[in-house]
């Protein structure tokens, strides 16, 4: 049981900081933050990281731009309720996983953080994966939009079948409700069918598993980035594709974006 291999007042400590940090760190870690008081965090980038340059289970903060964002993700560990989404910070060739945890996977889309934004994500536990190194927030982890990425806007006519991981400006016409169905994991899954504009055309958007849980949020007028999408050719027309890597962005701040065009 927690807290026997110790004195109880400094097992209940340990295990408040095990929590704390998502369960992510060994007791040992624990045991080292207790014992030191305040850890120090140290500045870094995707590239230094990825060059293995901070310990394991040390804290620091990176700023880079922001190459790839997922949505959300619900699951369950030991009975409760906890939510992961994936966000990799560098360029290409030099990326760091970050996993936001819980009230931190909210950080992205209450900040519309976008992908190519220059961004300051704050204490980042550094831990050892089986490829290289990652990174998990814990909870005084926070993320701040230094500085806006350009949005790009185009018209579904320029937009070919075959075309991978794209983003997608456009306006909500009408949404499907989700549709569930066991996936080949024995877990329900879902896929919601979207109907969206450019301002002229219209095209398809099908939301698969963690996208189309935001079908629910979705109204007609609703203006939407879709970031890392797929496009495909469905009876002749394009029709674009939005799965557990992509990730849905809704906001009015897309508007100008395509009045502008």
């Amino acid at each position: 049981m927690p807290g026997t291999e110790e004195g109880s007042a400094k097992g209940a400590e340990l295990d408040k900081i095990i929590k704390e940090h998502g369960g992510l760190i060994s007791r040992d870690m624990a045991r080292g933050i207790l014992e030191n008081g305040s850890v120090r965090v140290s500045n870094a980038s995707a590239q230094e990281v990825c060059a293995g340059k901070f310990p394991e289970g040390g804290l620091v903060s990176v700023e880079d731009h922001v190459y790839k964002i997922s949505n959300k993700k619900r699951f369950e560990r030991n009975g409760l309720e906890r939510f992961r989404r994936t966000l990799v910070l560098g360029s290409k060739g030099s990326t760091v996983v970050v996993s936001l945890w819980d009230k931190q996977a909210d950080l992205a889309d209450s900040l519309l953080i976008e992908r190519g934004d220059r961004v300051l994500a704050s204490n980042l536990r550094v831990r050892k994966a089986p490829d290289g190194y990652e990174l998990s927030s814990i909870s005084s982890t926070y993320l701040s939009r230094l500085s806006p990425s350009e949005t790009q806007f185009r018209r579904f006519l320029d937009i070919k079948a075959g075309e991978r991981d794209i983003d997608l400006v456009c306006k909500v016409v009408a949404v499907s409700p989700i549709r569930y169905f066991m996936d080949l994991n024995g877990g329900q899954s879902g896929v919601s069918d979207c109907t969206v504009t450019d301002g002229s055309t219209e095209a398809r958007l099908t939301m698969w598993r963690s996208s189309s849980q935001y079908a629910a949020t979705l109204h007609p007028g609703n203006y939407i980035k879709a970031e890392s999408i797929d496009v495909r050719e469905r009876e002749g027309l394009i029709e674009f594709v939005a799965g557990d890597s992509s990730r849905v962005l809704v906001s009015n701040r897309f508007k100008p974006v395509m009045e502008r065009a």
